[in-house]
């Protein structure tokens, strides 16, 4: 790669904005909006979905069983861990779990390396008063900026955190 070249971002396949003042980082444009980031989830839930779904999270099944149906549980996940997020979401709801909080992506950065503060506080009130939470994840994946600051959040109010590591597309 020459110096001159605008390097790529890892996530999105797009050139990185190398300059602070550049307009183009405000702009819906800028890769966090972009909706080939998010996966697509909507989908009929359908028997065999389920079925499938509850074979290949079966090593978690027992680790759900263990919390008290009535529990208020986050859920927690990077942006690019969605779809696994929203499948352990369908299953939990399948339980007749319905206390259940997610964080949608779309509100949770800034441009300038920063969290949103109207994010962080409705959100960080939600993972207050949650009884547990699962961070759900690839095997492998570090935490990004703001699933870091949800898992410290939940640290800090001494909240149970199970990790669910998944790996898998329906």
């Amino acid at each position: 790669m020459k110096s001159t070249e605008i390097p790529l971002c890892p996530v999105h396949q797009v050139k990185m904005v190398t300059d602070p003042a550049d307009p183009s980082r405000t702009k819906k444009s800028d890769p966090l909006d972009n909706p080939k980031r998010h996966p697509k989830t909507k989908r009929i839930w359908t028997q065999s979905d389920k079925a499938i779904l509850e074979e290949k999270m079966s090593k978690i099944i027992p680790m759900l069983d263990s919390i008290p149906i009535e529990s208020s549980i986050a859920l927690i996940a990077n942006t690019e861990d969605e779809d696994l997020k929203h499948y352990v979401m369908l299953l939990l709801l399948d339980q007749g779990r319905n206390k259940i909080q997610i964080s949608e992506p779309d509100p949770r950065h800034l441009w300038v390396n920063k969290l949103d503060s109207d994010w962080t506080d409705k959100f960080g009130k939600a993972l207050k008063d949650c009884d547990v939470a699962l961070y759900i994840c690839r095997p492998n994946t570090k935490p990004n900026q703001a699933t870091a600051w949800e898992l410290e959040t939940l640290k800090n109010y001494n909240k149970e955190v199970f990790v669910c590591e998944l790996d898998f597309k329906l």
